[in-house]
């Protein structure tokens, strides 16, 4: 049996070696079983038994490009959809975990703003966050990648162990680990800790020079989930969480500071001017524009400017090509950066 089809689009053709690239490690760590042919696959795997599921690459703002998966286009996000809701914290958690310790202070009737104390932060990230979430054995089946593989001029098969970025299922699936995770630091290590997804931000006194985060990369490592030490932010008093840098220096008065993550801000900007260059505005990079401003508004003016994402949240579900870069599209953008220009910093009182 062969595949009908051999015509691949120009985009992904030209990105076919980094997509294979990117396939091939996660078979050499074990996240996925060896590659095979169409042909080879279903002589295996009769026809009816497996579902595929197209691995495609995605520019990035930053200019990487990235493998996903397109589960709407096998049907995967309609076969594993789930009514589990999500609740997640967002960059203002930081602040969050000093209220915490100012309450706990009061009840305790201790007024620590006069001890010769500090608080610091923290951050940690998970590698190959998805990957490490295994599928039920009897569910790989379901969810075949499937990728054009430019040496063999063919269409391979790959069946995954772990989970996939395209799969709907997959957030609900990841996140029970990541809430296990945090309360599980929280309950027996004591630990002031959150998650969202597969980064962490951790808080702790200044005098415990950083034994929280050990302890939590300790647990960590026991369990097999170990945080990836390249991406770790060693405790200090500014950390970033979520797109926002956050100062701790007057935490024990009762104030934390938080001004958007300076990269991000510069990245927005450069999106907006490439698009505006170009006149092109796709889907994909309409969607990681909304979710930027999502992370920046958090630290500028909260709701302010969200009622002119329209235009944006419009091409990502609804638009159809020619995707140019409209006056709509140019105003909104024009407004966000007015807003992000004004350098706001926002004090949370605790």
């Amino acid at each position: 049996m062969r595949a009908k089809s051999r015509r691949v689009p120009a985009f992904q053709a030209e990105h076919a070696q980094t997509i294979l690239e990117a396939t091939e490690a996660d078979i050499s760590k074990g996240f996925a079983e060896p590659m095979f042919t169409w042909g080879a696959f279903c002589s295996n795997y009769p026809a009816g038994t497996f579902r595929t599921i197209r691995r495609f690459p995605v520019l990035q703002s930053s200019g990487k490009v990235r493998p996903c998966d397109d589960g709407d286009g096998g049907g995967h996000t309609d076969l594993t959809c789930d009514d589990n809701k999500l609740s997640l914290c967002n960059a203002l958690q930081p602040a969050v975990h000093i209220r915490a310790l100012h309450q706990a202070a009061e009840e305790l009737e201790a007024d620590i703003t006069a001890w010769d104390e500090s608080v610091e932060t923290g951050g940690e990230d998970w590698p190959d966050a998805y990957r490490f979430t295994p599928f039920w054995p009897a569910h790989r089946l379901l969810a075949v990648v499937m990728l054009f593989h430019p040496k063999w001029k063919d269409i391979a098969l790959v069946i995954y162990n772990g989970l996939l970025f395209g799969l709907k299922g997959a957030v609900i699936a990841f996140n029970r680990y990541s809430l296990f995770t945090e309360r599980m630091s929280r309950r027996l290590l004591a630990v002031l800790i959150s998650l969202y997804f597969d980064d962490a931000t951790i808080q702790d006194w200044g005098s415990c020079r950083g034994s929280a985060q050990a302890a939590v990369q300790q647990v960590q490592t026991l369990l097999g989930r170990p945080f990836a030490l390249e991406k770790r932010q060693d405790m200090s008093l500014h950390g970033d969480f979520l797109g926002l840098t956050h100062d701790l220096t007057q935490a024990m008065q009762g104030k934390v500071s938080l001004t958007p993550r300076q990269k991000l801000v510069e990245r927005f900007t450069s999106m907006a001017r490439q698009a505006k260059h170009e006149d092109y505005f796709p889907p994909g990079l309409a969607a990681k524009a909304s979710g930027l401003w999502n992370f920046l508004q958090t630290g500028v003016f909260g709701q302010v400017g969200r009622a002119c994402l329209q235009p944006i949240q419009s091409l990502q579900y609804l638009d159809l090509p020619p995707f140019k870069f409209t006056p709509s599209l140019r105003a909104t953008f024009d407004m966000l950066q007015a807003i992000l220009a004004t350098e706001f910093e926002r004090v949370v009182p605790v």
